[in-house]
């Protein structure tokens, strides 16, 4: 199961109630372990939901306050390579050429590939890292060099 929302189909009044709730949910999670929520229309239910679960709802809150779409997926969900593109941030060629060279796992549903998005995580996660090692190299050579010495 995917969701999601898009703030572009919301009017600007719902955008403003959504920042307004998102500061009221920073505000409770950042003093507390945990959230009560309490619903008030025929039948009245309090329901408690820990901290980081109201930390996500107050990002999500934040992000389409401020006109971004949110997506969510489960870990165990399956994307279409459109989808897995999107998220990495790249164009779909490139991830198939990703999926054919083997480095992000995929399976076949019928003639359409399909990947797990917790494959997709661990892909972008060694990405970061092969980047960070990169940056780390690259400021520890221009220090050797005395690049950023003073004259």
């Amino acid at each position: 199961m995917t969701i999601t929302l898009d703030p572009g189909t919301l009017e600007l009044a719902e955008r403003e109630e959504l920042r307004q709730a998102a500061g009221v949910f920073r505000r409770h999670t950042s003093a507390n372990k945990e959230t009560r929520l309490r619903f008030l229309d025929d039948q009245e239910d309090v329901v408690t939901v820990p901290r980081r679960v109201a930390d996500l709802i107050a990002e999500i809150l934040a992000q389409l306050a401020a006109g971004r779409v949110v997506v969510a997926y489960p870990m165990h969900a399956e994307l279409t390579t459109q989808q897995a593109a999107d998220f990495l941030n790249v164009s779909r060629p490139y991830l198939v050429k990703l999926l054919d060279e083997g480095v992000i796992p995929h399976h076949k549903v019928g003639t359409h590939r399909r990947v797990y998005f917790e494959d997709v995580l661990a892909y972008r996660a060694r990405q970061e890292e092969e980047s960070r090692s990169a940056l780390n190299e690259l400021a520890r050579l221009s220090e050797e060099l005395g690049l950023y010495d003073e004259p």
